[in-house]
């Protein structure tokens, strides 16, 4: 525990804590978004039934497990990046909202490539395995 409150600073805490909320914070709100019909009116609005409240429970909690977890990376990454000043740490806290709101987004398209540079790697060791079995 010494070691990690002799690099990490009491700022720094209260800044990943405060991302980590902010991005959970985005996850909720992407998850309403999700669920509700902004093109009608609100009194025009069927009410929402859950047919499986368990389910629809873990749907908004697990987006927002996924959210805090980004907005963790995210301030880590940012850790000594800023002054600590009002400015950059709201402007860093919106930001962590909106990363929080993308969340699954972002975890897809990272996932996309990394699959497709594995797969470029494994086609040029099979194609480099197979001329090498070819022509010994």
């Amino acid at each position: 525990m010494e070691l990690i409150t002799s690099i990490f600073t009491p700022q720094d805490f209260q800044l990943t804590i405060y991302c980590v909320i902010a991005a959970a914070v985005g996850g909720f709100i992407k998850a309403i978004v999700i669920a509700y019909d902004f093109e009608k009116a609100h009194h025009l609005q069927d009410k929402f039934i859950a047919k499986d409240w368990p389910a629809a429970f873990a749907n908004i909690l697990s987006r927002c497990i996924l959210a805090a977890l980004t907005g963790l990376l995210f301030a880590l990454l940012m850790t000594d990046a800023i002054k600590f000043e009002k400015g950059p740490i709201a402007k860093l806290l919106v930001l962590a909202v909106f990363i929080g709101y993308l969340a699954p987004e972002i975890w897809k398209s990272q996932e996309k490539k990394m699959l497709a540079a594995i797969t470029k790697n494994l086609e040029g060791v099979i194609k480099n395995a197979t001329s090498k079995e070819q022509n010994p």
